[in-house]
């Protein structure tokens, strides 16, 4: 049976009505998402809480190596006692990414006991779950978390969900087009956790 025209017309209209409510959650999220990752929140805490990123053959990458050496900074001006590195043991391999992480820091001066690592976590959810379980475990109440600008809305809301005292340190990203491209994505992820938590 051939369609009416204005049967087609009307689920024409409706599918272009939730084009635009899409395209338009997707701009007030992505505007979000930057005026956060502008927020800087640096307070002196018990905690310099760096979440993970990969690795590639065995060092840090360069968005890993950002947050390092912010959380490196970070420590040096005297915002925290500890240094919190989570990020657990990516497909393939045999040392957790937060290791790296670790030894990175210490080969550039921070002392090894300042540092507590946090290897099983896949996510950034299991991450500051994980980071959750150390701050407890060592009578820690209060972070600086350290992410990408992309990345910090989220991180800062999963955070504070889970009952974290924590404030903002974000990191640059340099790069125009990849902080475009990981907004859009963070956007998606934004809508995934606050639908499903994950």
């Amino acid at each position: 049976m051939k369609m009416v025209p204005n049967r087609r017309s009307l689920i024409m209209r409706t599918l272009l009505f939730f084009a635009f409510f899409f395209l338009g959650g997707v701009s007030v999220t992505m505007s979000i998402i930057a005026a956060q990752g502008d927020i800087e929140e640096l307070e002196s805490v018990d905690a310099i809480l760096v979440l993970g990123a990969s690795k590639i053959g065995g060092e840090p990458s360069s968005a890993f190596r950002a947050r390092l050496d912010r959380a490196r900074e970070l420590y040096n001006r005297g915002f925290g006692k500890r240094i919190i590195v989570t990020g657990g043991i990516g497909e393939g391999a045999s040392v957790s990414d937060s290791r790296i992480g670790k030894e990175y820091l210490v080969q550039r001066g921070i002392p090894a006991d300042v540092l507590l690592i946090e290897e099983r976590s896949r996510t950034t959810r299991q991450n500051i779950i994980g980071a959750r379980t150390i701050l407890d475990s060592h009578g820690l109440h209060t972070s600086l978390l350290v992410s990408h600008d992309f990345h910090m809305m989220r991180a800062k809301k999963i955070a504070r969900d889970l009952g974290l005292v924590v404030f903002s340190a974000p990191v640059r990203t340099k790069s125009q087009l990849q902080y475009l491209q990981y907004s859009f994505r963070e956007t998606c992820m934004t809508f995934l956790y606050l639908l499903f938590k994950v």
